[in-house]
């Protein structure tokens, strides 16, 4: 195909399937049997109950001084991007589904030094534990540098060297200046205990050296406590951004409850609508932290397929040098002043985010990218060691975790941007993020409670979902691998200062959103130009504290088909390809089956969460027309890329294994107060169990002038307790 022919903008072919779903026969049978591939000699019981989608009471005492939790409903959108269940089924079974809530590591050997939460260390080699005493062993404390690329060899990313090395003073306070050290204790010349430290060096101090310290900074030597200076406000925000490899959203609430529950307690904003733009690490972070690069625009803008080429989404065959991304902790530190950190567990000692492979970037930076760059410690951490949850007895990831927390309450009075990225708790599967629970649940609630979260915009974010692992071939499992992690805690006088955008925020959280958009609301953060007027935004992405329109499709927010989550009418899929013979669990889906069962999971929703004080059931009348939806073939069959033609062709004959249906239809109804009202329901039919759910809440379209909300549940508070709105409804 011309190059030349790439470079306009024009809209290219869309690849098959694309605006409908290509079936096998142009005329339908009159209904359409759905397949699952089980056991077909497993029953099922139809009156089966569902204890994944229970549903409770909800709270009806919402008032009108209360910030409403849907300003924009997810269903209100061109894109029907599917909001799967937190425990769906197919995600529940043991090699799934496991819970894991505390992690125990084998003691092999007692700790020589350790370091308290401020990154203050403590040798103490000679009581060991009680009653036993550690004689003769010395320990030194070796500072290390490294992890950087030499300019002309190219070599040295992997490598960290001792620049200075200090005989430890046992049993005190000690401030080692200095981002990553060894501490390595000897007996007559015998190694018996080593371990890698990361420090957080004063950048006002002298580097690499060693002092003493008080225990109590804020007490005199007699117990009395000493005035300490005024705390000064930073005149700009600040930036802190912890990511987890491989991490749904769903999965993250599956694994995090008490994170989660802190998180809502705190005002993190999950985004629903949140689509990968790419496959792996490299594409999905780079958007975020780069936005647009000059080298993009070198690559055709479509591949043979039709679709978005993935180099000119970000470049993946260029051998970048990363010095010169314009990152945007680069742009805070060098144009504002502002400190700043990168935090990467590399998982192996060749691995590091913006420094492989070797086809996508030169290997590493060839000076510090940030203040406090802490690949020197990872290359200690990992050398000759294989990932794992447990190092030196402990749980090493706690100690990543802690980097993350100690630069927050370091800098809390000073403008910075620090990024940590955990890589190896989460990569094959989500089980073990769960061990991390409370822990960070902790940290959250300190950072809150010394107000190192007040004036910084906090994110918490994964680069995908989980690729790798075995629910990888599930239906939700195809879902959660594009739709990753990402909230977003705004600082506490953000919505005073700025009402429009925090108004712009609340609704795009639910509406489709991807990573270049998350670059643009952080560079509003770092250049600090929210308020102002005719802002002139460059690149790709909207800012998600600007009016993001509601009908966006994935081409807008450049994310190509086989990543794109908006579902597509599979009305006329029978799900099932001529060539296979297999036998199949199947389901129907007859309108009128379709009509009867959605009719019931509705009755059951409102009568669980006790809405039928407010909607009278036996009002209830479905309209005709019930749209059925689900993914695209390239996502339920987890495509990676489109550029594979013969592939492509096959869609047309493989089985397109629709494990969940999503219809959605217009009820109408009656408020106990005879009003009328109009309401979207999406209803679930999971296949293999023969189950119909009610998915999220209605979207209200018409109710009462003076309570119309997009939630039912807020319309409902509203007309129970009688207060009174002057918003105009929202007629579809």
């Amino acid at each position: 195909m011309n190059q030349n022919k790439h470079r306009n903008d024009a809209e290219p072919t869309k690849p098959a399937f694309f605006s409908k779903t290509v079936v096998d026969d142009d005329k339908p049978p009159p209904y359409v049997h759905l397949a699952y591939n089980v056991d077909p000699d497993l029953e099922h019981d139809e009156n089966e109950l569902n204890d994944v989608h229970h549903n409770q009471p909800v709270y009806l005492n919402y008032n009108d001084t209360e910030e409403s939790l849907i300003s924009h409903h997810p269903f209100d959108n061109t894109c029907k991007f599917p909001i799967i269940a937190t425990y769906p089924e197919d995600l529940s079974s043991y090699r799934v589904g496991e819970r894991l809530r505390r992690l125990k590591c084998e003691n092999k050997e007692f700790p020589m030094a350790s370091q308290d939460s401020e990154g203050y260390l403590y040798v103490h080699n000679h009581w060991e534990h009680f009653k036993n005493i550690t004689t003769d062993v010395k320990c030194k404390i070796l500072i290390i540098e490294g992890g950087l690329r030499n300019p002309i060899t190219n070599k040295g990313k992997d490598v960290f060297t001792p620049v200075k090395v200090y005989d430890a003073i046992v049993n005190k306070r000690l401030w080692i200046n200095a981002d990553s050290y060894l501490v390595r204790c000897e007996r007559e010349g015998e190694l018996v205990w080593e371990k890698p430290f990361a420090g957080m060096r004063d950048v006002n101090k002298l580097k690499n050296t060693m002092t003493v310290e008080k225990d109590v900074n804020s007490l005199n030597p007699y117990g009395l406590k000493l005035r300490k200076a005024p705390e000064i406000v930073p005149d700009r925000y600040s930036v802190d951004v912890i990511g987890f490899d491989s991490t749904a959203r769903t999965m993250f609430f599956r694994h995090m409850p008490r994170t989660v529950d802190t998180m809502n307690k705190l005002g993190y904003h999950f985004l629903y609508g949140y689509n990968k733009v790419g496959d792996n690490s490299e594409i999905n972070l780079g958007p975020i932290f780069a936005g647009d690069i000059p080298e993009h625009k070198l690559q055709p803008k479509f591949d043979i397929s039709g679709d978005l080429n993935m180099d000119w989404i970000f470049p993946q065959h260029s051998k970048l040098n990363p010095d010169n991304i314009q990152f945007l902790w680069k742009l805070m530190k060098e144009k504002y002043g502002c400190r700043t950190m990168l935090n990467e567990d590399i998982s192996r000692k060749f691995y590091g985010l913006f420094t492989y492979p070797a086809y996508e970037y030169l290997p590493g930076f060839t000076e510090l990218p940030t203040d406090h760059y802490y690949r020197a410690y990872y290359l200690a951490v990992y050398n000759k060691w294989k990932y794992g949850p447990c190092k030196n007895s402990e749980q090493v990831q706690r100690e990543f975790l802690d980097l993350w927390y100690r630069f927050g309450q370091k800098y809390k009075n000073i403008c910075h941007f620090g990024f940590t990225f955990f890589t190896t708790l989460t990569h094959e599967s989500g089980l073990l993020l769960e061990t991390l629970d409370e822990y960070l649940a902790s940290r959250l609630a300190q950072l809150n409670m010394t107000g190192a979260l007040d004036n910084s915009l906090s994110m918490i974010m994964s680069d995908h979902g989980n690729r790798l692992g075995p629910q990888q071939y599930t239906f939700s499992g195809r879902v959660e691998e594009r739709m990753p992690l990402m909230a977003i805690r705004l600082p506490n006088d953000f919505a005073r200062k700025y009402p429009t955008e925090y108004a712009h925020f609340l609704k795009n959280k639910f509406k489709l959103t991807s990573n270049f958009d998350i670059h643009q609301t952080l560079k509003d953060i770092v250049t600090m130009r929210m308020g102002q007027k005719n802002v002139v935004r460059e690149g790709r992405g909207l800012s998600l504290f600007t009016d993001i329109p509601k009908d966006r499709t994935c081409r807008d927010v450049h994310v190509v088909y086989n990543f794109c989550t908006c579902m597509i009418d599979r009305s006329n899929d029978t799900n099932v390809s001529p060539q296979d013979k297999r036998k199949y669990v199947v389901g129907d889906t007859r309108p009128e089956r379709v009509r009867q069962k959605s009719q019931e999971a509705i009755n059951n929703w409102l009568q669980e969460t006790e809405l039928n004080k407010c909607v009278n059931s036996t009002s209830l009348e479905i309209k005709d027309k019930i749209n059925t939806l689900s993914v695209n073939p390239y996502v339920r069959h987890g495509f990676r890329k489109q550029t594979n033609l013969t592939n492509n062709e096959n869609l047309k004959i493989w089985r397109h294994k629709l494990d969940y249906f999503y219809y959605e239809m217009e009820v109408s109804a009656t408020t106990v107060s005879g009003d009328a009202i109009s309401m979207l329901f999406r209803i679930e039919q999971e296949v293999k169990r023969k189950l119909f759910n009610v998915v999220f809440e209605p979207f209200v379209q018409i109710a009462p002038q003076q309570c119309y909300r997009p939630s039912l549940i807020e319309t409902c508070s509203c007309l129970l307790k009688g207060f009174k709105q002057t918003t105009v409804p929202n007629i579809k």
